[in-house]
């Protein structure tokens, strides 16, 4: 019995004196840029327990000695923080909302076999860039000239034509024509891109997509979409709207679909209760499919604390947001902070490093949840990766029915408020 107390007592002896397990550190050196993709310069950055670092020329700053995971603190202005928790990436890319210009090219040429008086469509689709635009059709052949959006200086695409009639209603009711631009197309930012020509094939048919969308207890229909995209994941493309319907009045809709291999249906359903409670739902489909449903999520839900809570600072905020998604808490005062994360709850981050206090006026906060399947998929790794979709401009996408991913949803909670001491 001695020589085991002995042994135990010489084993902690020794854990004291290494001072227990050591924790790993790492350098991380990330980049501060816009929704454009472009890096901001001079914009402050904090990891909690670190000295403020200043991104340089290129929006890049550099931190040693971080634990992972780790928080990311990025100031927008004196009184706007955006906030990245739970980050394992040593190279993270991270995005603010101010604009310091943009990467844009723009395309123009003609399509021919034309016919007067129908929707003429195109399409770019990229893995670097994003741009659609739609027309009616003149006879024997239509110009074309619009602006594309690059999420890089140089990068590559394909460019589609498609062209439809109309019913009463102004939704897509026969499909006549489709082709593609033949040569390599080659963006840059800057560069006009000319004499982008295309010819029409004829579309074999046309036939009926019945969507039916299973709405959670409590909300109501909001609007319908549906539309036509060439790309496969990983490629993005804005669909060429065919369908929509912005006051539905149930919870099925039929929709125009062309028989072609080459093509997808983007379908999108959203019911809401009001302005902040709300889910949006969107699948790409083979558009051979005859039928569909799409399975929106319940709205996220908040849990604590309660709504007109007196509240410290320190205070945690959870919520209960859908399997597999990217939570954004929006919080409003006399700063404004928002926190992504791939968890389900936060608290206010200390900002006194910056200069900066809560005040004592109320705040409101509420939380939205999206997922791009494929693209972000309630990881933060995936959504602060080099050259990734910035949260900001997917949400947006996603709203107007232009989703950048085969499927995704996105959620909103209620609005509460809370009284800071």
């Amino acid at each position: 019995m001695k020589r085991n107390l002995l042994a135990f007592v010489t084993i902690a002896l020794l854990l004291a004196a290494c001072g227990g397990p050591k924790v790993s550190t790492t350098q991380i050196s990330g980049v501060v840029v816009n929704l454009s993709g472009l890096p901001v310069p001079g914009v402050r950055v904090l990891v909690p327990g670190k000295s403020i670092v200043t991104t340089d020329a290129s929006g890049a700053f550099t931190f040693d000695e971080v634990t992972v995971p780790y928080t990311l603190i990025v100031e927008q202005k004196s009184d706007e923080f955006v906030v990245y928790q739970g980050i394992n990436r040593t190279d993270p890319q991270v995005f603010v909302s101010g604009s310091t210009g943009s990467y844009e090219t723009n395309l123009d040429g003609t399509v021919a076999s034309t016919t007067a008086g129908n929707t003429l469509g195109l399409q770019l689709a990229s893995a670097h860039a994003l741009g659609s635009t739609t027309m009616s059709a003149t006879a024997g052949s239509t110009d074309y000239n619009f602006d594309v959006t690059l999420f890089q200086p140089v990068t590559r695409g394909t460019l589609y034509a498609l062209e439809w009639s109309k019913d009463a209603s102004g939704n897509a009711q026969d499909f006549s024509g489709y082709g593609v631009y033949s040569g390599d197309l080659d963006l840059a930012a800057g560069a006009s891109h000319s004499n982008l020509d295309i010819s029409l094939m004829a579309v074999s048919g046309t036939h009926d997509l019945d969507v039916s969308v299973s709405t959670p207890s409590g909300l109501n229909p909001s609007f319908q979409i549906a539309g036509v995209r060439f790309a496969d994941t990983p490629e993005y493309a804005i669909p060429l709207l065919t369908y929509t319907d912005f006051a539905p009045a149930s919870n099925q809709y039929t929709v125009r679909s062309p028989d072609l291999a080459a093509a997808r249906m983007v379908l999108v359903a959203a019911a809401s209760q009001n302005s902040s409670v709300y889910s949006i739902r969107w699948e790409s489909v083979a558009s051979s499919s005859t039928a569909h449903t799409l399975i929106l999520n319940d709205p996220v839900e908040l849990l604590d604390p309660a709504d007109g809570a007196n509240v410290g600072t320190d205070a945690t905020f959870r919520w209960q947001p859908p399997s597999g998604a990217i939570s954004i808490a929006f919080f409003s005062g006399d700063l404004k902070v928002w926190v992504y994360t791939a968890g389900s709850e936060t608290t206010l981050p200390d900002l006194s490093p910056f200069g900066a206090g809560y005040g004592t006026n109320p705040y409101t906060w509420s939380v939205g949840a999206y997922r791009l399947d494929g693209i972000v998929e309630g990881e933060m790794d995936q959504l602060t990766a080099p050259g990734g979709v910035s949260p900001m401009q997917a949400l947006f996408a996603a709203y107007f029915g232009a989703p950048l991913s085969e499927g995704g949803f996105l959620v909103g909670s209620e609005e509460r408020t809370v009284n800071l001491p």
